[in-house]
């Protein structure tokens, strides 16, 4: 059986364990608020660039696009890709896939 000098002294070393670690905790919370660079939105660059005037046959046209239909989509030619593997003695650049429709 533990004796009570013992319980107290076990009670003191978690208490003492549990204080160091919320510390620590709290000091790299703030370390880590205190250490982050705020970066504005906009600089005023971008701001005089920003055209306010909305391009209207833009939206108009976005309205009035359409989806192709399956059947349309099925007449796309098939693409077959093959990969090749590099050989080391080229030191030229080369494509690894070639796209053969």
């Amino acid at each position: 059986m533990i004796k009570k000098k013992d319980k107290g002294k076990n009670i003191i070393y978690i208490l003492s364990l549990t204080i160091v670690t919320i510390v620590i905790w709290i000091a790299v919370d703030a370390y880590n608020a205190y250490s982050q660079k705020i970066v504005s939105g906009l600089s005023l660059e971008e701001i005089h660039i920003t055209d306010p005037n909305i391009d209207i046959s833009t939206l108009e046209s976005l309205q009035t696009r359409e989806s192709p239909s399956q059947a349309q989509l099925s007449q796309l030619p098939d693409t077959k890709i093959t990969i090749e593997p590099e050989i080391e003695s080229e030191k030229e650049a080369s494509p690894a896939s070639q796209i053969q429709p």
